[in-house]
């Protein structure tokens, strides 16, 4: 790793272009022996094809009529020309010359290049005569003997752009057939690296197409451009994704309905945003939905779920840097954010912005929580509710003296009603946090699977707060409407909070819930309900013939009546499902079952060595 070379390798696949940059500064300056190219990789992965068009244009070379100006750059005239010809074909200059006669196999970027120029040009023979060349080639080099499949994704990708290439030469340019090619700009299932470049011919042909005065050209090239910035900006190759945001800018978008200029502001918000520069992502988000709140035209394209996703985007940009108080947060970002959602419903079954809307304020609403419990169980608070305590026995103590106008008993009265209003404050702020952070949590597992994970938060904060009953109102309301699959890996948990003893209103609701898992799904269920409800068997088969019952081997301490009040809730669920016509068959069958295996593991098996004899 301490060699220049093998550092400008590591730094590259780690996307420091910056550091490898640095390096081969350093290292080529001190050994003018060493080969150019990998600078010129480095370059070209930083997205800067006008920097290395002009790199390339010092290097002269004899191929192009010249001669090199250093003779000590060990980089071949054929990789210095590969770099200059995809150079030219991503910025769209065609006024490279290419070898008048062409051989069966030439080299991929000057293929393409040539392909594609002829495309502008209308020569659509000799369009598919590059492209049959540059397939050719990427044959000819190909090595079988691949060490994994990663190898094979290089090659994959090549083939993939003259595939794209090809269905526009065979549609002839027909305004139908080219959104193939732009189809093809959304397959996201590769990395990055590899889809870049079909994202790159996306753009270029597209541009080409536009130049002929297809609609259907502008449409691919606007959608490429767009997916390269957006794949980028996730990807973490933000100088490319600046490109592309600063490309689309140039374009007229109120010519295609592929993009509106609102996504392209909120994009590069985003993209400063995960760039670390958040004063400058803020900015621009913020007169984005100024611009938004004025302007609520339905005629634009969904302009209240585009005014959703800013306000939500906005807010948890909030939330993460603490730079506005919870209250506001989410009064004026965050709920607005799920009220528009809410509002428009028809947006929700086909996007993923309303269970992620739901999930910040949820995920923002549990946090305040969490600081308000935690806070109230300090030691500084409990001093606090001491010392309110010790006030008002005291005030008490000097009104019965009939000291009533004391400037001390003034101050005291004063000082307690700050304290009340304050521990008012916070018992109603951490039940208002409590409320909508279960109220958001449960509609993201009411609209699709993406959250799914958070039921488990969801029980955790029920259980903790089962005696509150707008809690158990809450969660008998919207637990009906959430799969019951849901709930399958906190059965356990589930069940060891059962009990016959606990009037509450909990239990019921408890019931209820497992009652519902259990019917739908019974072979995953009903073993823990059963190993619960058979808990005592095994004492009751070995107190057999003997005098000593059950009851009185049991412990009458309160941690095992609990246990008894579990078991006996356990088989008074089992008999609700006893009498559901849908499941009862299997319910008796497999209790018929589990009654035989308590059997069989009890059973003496000294006299039965080497028996073949049946034990039932």
């Amino acid at each position: 790793m301490a060699e220049p070379m093998a550092r400008v390798q590591t730094y590259l696949h780690e996307g420091e272009q910056t550091k490898a940059l640095t390096t081969l500064d350093i290292e080529i300056s001190h050994s003018p022996s060493q080969s150019i190219t990998p600078l010129l990789e480095a370059i070209e992965s930083c997205g800067a094809d006008y920097i290395l068009q002009r790199c390339l244009s010092e290097l002269k070379y004899d191929r192009w009529g010249l001669t090199p100006q250093s003779s000590s750059q060990t980089s071949t005239p054929s990789e210095l020309e590969e770099f200059a010809y995809q150079a030219a074909w991503k910025l769209g200059q065609w006024d490279v010359k290419v070898p008048a006669r062409q051989k069966k196999s030439v080299p991929f970027h000057q293929s393409l290049y040539h392909a594609m120029s002829s495309i502008r040009d209308g020569h659509l023979d000799v369009a598919k005569c590059a492209v049959e060349a540059a397939r050719m080639y990427l044959v000819s080099i190909f090595d079988p003997k691949v060490e994994n499949s990663l190898s094979l994704s290089p090659f994959l990708c090549q083939l993939q752009c003259l595939s794209h290439l090809d269905h526009v030469l065979e549609s002839s340019l027909s305004e139908s057939n080219i959104s193939i090619l732009a189809d093809g700009c959304h397959d996201n299932s590769f990395d990055f690296e590899y889809i870049k470049p079909q994202l790159y011919l996306g753009a270029s042909v597209g541009k080409i197409l536009a130049e002929r005065g297809s609609q259907s050209g502008e449409d691919l090239e606007v959608r490429a451009l767009w997916s390269l910035a957006v794949c980028g900006r996730k990807a973490k190759s933000f100088q490319l994704a600046e490109k592309a945001v600063r490309e689309l800018k140039t374009k007229d978008l109120s010519r295609t309905s592929r993009l509106s200029t609102e996504q392209l502001h909120m994009e590069e918000a985003k993209l400063f945003w995960a760039r670390s520069e958040v004063n400058i992502a803020m900015s621009i988000m913020k007169t984005l939905i100024t611009k938004l709140s004025q302007d609520q035209d339905p005629s634009t394209s969904c302009p209240p779920l585009m005014y959703a996703q800013a306000l939500g985007t906005y807010g948890s940009w909030l939330a993460e840097t603490k730079s506005s108080t919870p209250t506001v947060i989410i009064s004026d970002y965050l709920e607005k954010t799920v009220t528009l959602m809410l509002k428009h419903r028809e947006s929700i079954a086909c996007d993923h912005t309303a269970p992620n809307s739901f999930m910040s304020l949820a995920r923002f609403a549990d946090e305040q929580y969490q600081q308000v419990a935690d806070h109230m169980r300090s030691p500084t608070f409990q001093d606090k509710q001491n010392l309110l305590q010790r006030s008002r026995s005291e005030l008490k103590e000097c009104q019965g003296y009939g000291l009533r106008e004391s400037k001390y008993l003034t101050v005291i009265e004063k000082n307690m009603k700050i304290d009340e209003e304050e521990i008012t404050s916070m018992l109603e702020d951490r039940g208002r946090y409590l409320q909508q952070a279960l109220v958001n949590y449960l509609r993201c597992l009411q609209h699709g699977d993406l959250h799914d994970l958070k039921v488990f938060r969801v029980v955790a904060l029920w259980f903790d707060n089962c005696d509150n009953q707008e809690v158990n109102v809450l969660m008998k309301k919207n637990l009906k409407s959430i799969k019951s699959f849901k709930f399958l890996p906190l059965y356990y948990q589930l069940a060891a909070r059962m009990s016959s003893t606990d009037n509450t209103a909990f239990q019921p609701v408890l019931t209820e819930l497992m009652q519902r898992v259990a019917e739908d799904h019974p072979h995953h269920a009903l073993w823990i309900i059963l190993a619960l409800a058979h808990a005592y068997k095994d004492d009751e088969i070995l107190s057999q013939g003997s005098e000593t019952t059950t009851k009185e081997k049991l412990s009458p301490s309160e941690k095992e009546n609990a246990e008894v009040a579990r078991v006996e809730a356990a088989k008074n669920l089992l008999e609700l499902l006893k009498k559901k016509k849908a499941v009862s068959d299997i319910v008796e069958n497999m209790e018929l079952l589990c009654l035989a295996y308590i059997q069989l593991a009890n059973s003496p098996a000294s006299n039965r060595a080497g028996a073949s004899t049946h034990l039932f």
